[in-house]
């Protein structure tokens, strides 16, 4: 955690001044995993039991695509569907925390078009839900200054050959280590708690549905959590509708909404 924020500190504080030095600190997490995994594999090559809890033997082959089994289909139906709005707002709150963070408007339907069609694509090969592992995934990406979705592309070339060429040698690597990469990563994407604050003068309602999942989430299950912030959020959006006077939309209210 230490070296990770103070390649940080040196990329943002001189790294203007020289390319090489900017490359080099925006490169701090493989930097760090790789010293790391040097270093475990020297410690922990002849020990039976290693020092620390290493990544350990990777699969190297993906499946064949193949039709889900119905009878599990069936069972896990209405599970899937909590599991299905977990996932799509933590998406969907992801993208505009990392939209505020780099100056830019999220698509919030362009997301979920993404979302429900790798999920379709991917449940064909038995792998896990695609968002419950972005976090940390785009938190990565975005402290390294990665901007372009070919991002996504050169991950999955690289990700493909290190399972098949680099596998023995990615076995080594500090579980502690990647919690740290993770974690500092993470962190640089959460809002100044006074931001707190401001919600509570801003808008009471979004405050409530923050205070009510956040601590739900903390001490029950996230689902639960996410799922009691969802329901406060609805069940005010539809009677404040309800109650609401109807006021008319001119073409020239659509173009100053959408001017630039």
């Amino acid at each position: 955690v230490v070296l990770l924020v103070f390649l940080q500190f040196v990329g943002k504080k001189w790294g203007h001044k020289s390319v090489a030095l900017l490359h080099i600190c925006n490169s701090r997490n493989i930097i760090v995993m790789g010293l790391h995994t040097i270093i475990s594999f020297f410690i922990n090559k002849d020990l039976q039991q290693p020092i620390w809890k290493v990544l350990g033997p990777i699969k190297t082959e993906i499946p064949s695509p193949q039709l889900p089994i119905m009878i599990l289909v069936q069972n896990l139906l209405l599970p899937s569907v909590t599991l299905a709005l977990t996932v799509a707002l933590e998406h969907v709150v992801l993208a505009k925390s990392f939209a505020r963070v780099n100056g830019y408007k999220s698509n919030d339907s362009q997301e979920m078009v993404y979302l429900g069609a790798i999920n379709i694509i991917n449940s064909f090969f038995g792998g896990m839900p695609v968002g419950g592992g972005d976090p940390a995934r785009s938190a990565v990406l975005s402290g390294v200054q990665v901007k372009s979705p070919l991002s996504g592309i050169v991950t999955s070339v690289l990700v493909i050959l290190a399972m098949n060429f680099g596998s023995r040698a990615f076995e080594w690597i500090p579980i502690p280590t990647i919690a740290a990469v993770i974690t500092v990563a993470i962190i640089n994407q959460i809002l100044p708690m006074d931001w707190t604050g401001k919600w509570w003068k801003i808008s009471f309602v979004d405050f409530l549905g923050f205070f009510v999942t956040f601590n739900v989430a903390l001490v029950v299950t996230g689902e639960t959590g996410l799922g009691l912030g969802f329901a406060i959020m609805v069940f005010y959006t539809l009677f404040r509708a309800m109650f609401s006077r109807p006021i008319a939309i001119v073409s020239s209210d659509l173009e100053s909404q959408y001017n630039g």
